[in-house]
Order: C-alpha cells, then structure tokens, then sequence
C-alpha cells in the first residue's frame, strides 16, 4: 500500500503525475501563490511491505519532476510539501 508518488507501478505514478500537472496550471493560471502537495496517503501500515529507501527515491524523483515543470510554466509560487504518515514527518518548501 503506497501513494502515487511513491508507486513503483508506473501507472500510477504517471497518473498522479498528470494530477498534479495539470493542478499546477490550472493555479498557475488563476495566479494562485502557492502550492501544496499533501502527502497524507503516501504512507504504509507497516514497514514490513515496503522498501522506503526505493519510495523516497520515487518521491524525490516526482518532486524534482514537478519542481522543472513549474519552472517551466514560469510559475512563481511557493511549492511547500507536507506529510504525516506513520513512517515520517516531515514539511518543507521545495525550491522556491
């Protein structure tokens, strides 16, 4: 059980890329100032069925991925991430 973020099914991971895509335009489009991704279902019951060094690697990939897309629609926003899940906790403001 994991996010879309953190998926090593590409399916999914591609389909929540495209989320948070086109939800980046859309408030890139409306002049919004920030963006969230809430990371609340990126997370697991139990340590025992996942690798979480393979899902961070993921999640970090999906960040740097939404991170050059909102670099290249020009939007100037802040893009802040918050988790609370079982396994960590965690938020910050990915480049700014």
């Amino acid at each position: 059980m994991h996010g879309g973020a953190t998926s090593s099914e590409v399916g999914v991971y591609a389909y929540a890329a495209a989320q948070v895509k086109k939800a980046m335009e859309v408030t890139h489009y409306l002049g919004g100032e920030n963006y969230v991704f809430w990371g609340g279902r990126e997370g697991y019951q139990t340590l025992l069925n996942t690798d979480m060094g393979r899902e961070l690697d993921h999640l970090a990939r999906f960040f740097e991925a939404a991170v050059a897309y909102k670099k290249k629609i020009g939007f100037k926003g802040k893009s802040t991430a918050s988790f609370s899940c079982p396994v960590f906790s965690l938020m910050g403001v990915i480049a700014q």
